[in-house]
């Protein structure tokens, strides 16, 4: 069952409850990056590390990523190269691990920037009166994304054959939903259901960044409900989709919606299921699937406990000790007989 509905009933949820929200990240995962980051006794720090790190092999991966930089733009910037490489290989010392090098990429690049938007020599009048950078030094770096998949032109970062993107960072291909985060069965009972959240890669956001929603009956063939709407951009590997009002109250206790995402309104990701249902009668989880629960009645596709009226005709009710699909009359109360001497 989806672990953000555990322990509350529809009734118990105040209004801010009763939304559709994401996964938070778990909490250890933080506790334990910040712990092994926070204030690492520099004193303690030697060559070989803890883990087998040497000084070469710290000085040569930092290396490699910072010359990357000669290879995104102008040289005007080469000389704070020996600086921030200096810095990287403290940092691989005291950490103990290379998760620095991209901050150290990243330094090196936004370092480049403040120093030629503090140099006057850079600047010059527009046609407004306003003082701005020379065209030729604004668009003059990349960003240190652009290494992996292209090179810089001109501040452009042109891809390699295969990638696109504004950095390069995606494959010239469809998008991929891995997994819907959660759960893909969703109660209607514990949240609204018109929001879901997936976990993705090579997708990013542009005016046609758009999911796809088509309805399916439980034998998987397509049924006439298709929306198409903007996706929302979470993280780089997040996202979440429009779900449409399913109705599981007024027709259908369960309904199952394919999801397909596109970068391009043209080609779309390979497609997962969600399915909203009613939990006033139905079970629903990632291992079994949705079942009827005991002690309910499941009457022309809906949801009632026991004891409820049919709406249209309070003289039939359900009765789960007699029929759990159809309407039954009501039980009559015992008789009890006298005996007269």
């Amino acid at each position: 069952a989806d672990p953000r509905c555990i322990g509350k009933s529809r009734r118990s949820l105040s209004e801010h409850d009763y939304v559709d929200r994401d996964l938070p990240e778990p909490i250890f995962e933080i506790d334990h990056i910040e712990h092994r980051r926070s204030a690492p006794d520099p004193s303690a720090a030697t060559w070989p590390t803890p883990s087998g790190i040497t000084e070469s092999e710290a000085t040569a991966r930092c290396h490699q990523d910072l010359d990357k930089f000669s290879q995104l733009g102008s040289t005007k910037c080469q000389h704070m190269v020996a600086d921030i490489l200096q810095d990287c290989v403290t940092d691989v010392k005291l950490m103990d691990s290379f998760e620095m090098l991209k901050m150290s990429a990243d330094a090196l690049t936004n370092a480049c920037h403040m120093e030629q938007a503090e140099n006057p020599a850079n600047y010059v009048t527009d046609v407004q009166g306003k003082s701005v950078l020379k065209p030729e030094v604004s668009t003059d770096i990349c960003s240190i994304a652009c290494f992996e998949h292209g090179h810089c032109v001109s501040g452009r970062c042109a891809c390699d054959a295969g990638y696109i993107g504004d950095n390069c960072q995606m494959e010239d291909k469809p998008p991929r939903l891995i997994n819907v985060r959660g759960s893909k069965f969703c109660d209607i009972n514990q949240r609204p259901c018109r929001t879901m959240y997936f976990d993705a890669e090579n997708f990013q956001v542009s005016p046609t960044f758009v999911c796809k929603v088509t309805e399916v009956d439980s034998d998987g063939q397509t049924l006439p409900l298709e929306i198409t709407e903007p996706a929302e951009f979470i993280t780089n590997k997040r996202l979440a989709c429009p779900i449409p009002d399913a109705n599981v109250k007024s027709d259908r206790s369960t309904k199952t919606f394919v999801v397909s995402v596109s970068s391009d309104g043209a080609r779309f990701s390979n497609s997962l299921n969600v399915t909203t249902f009613d939990s006033t009668c139905q079970a629903c989880d990632n291992q079994t699937g949705c079942s009827q629960k005991a002690n309910t009645c499941h009457i022309d596709g809906l949801c009632y406990q026991d004891g409820a009226l049919k709406p249209d005709d309070p003289s039939r009710a359900c009765h789960v000790l007699t029929n759990t699909t159809q309407w039954t009359p009501p039980i009559p109360p015992p008789t009890t007989t006298t005996t007269t001497t």
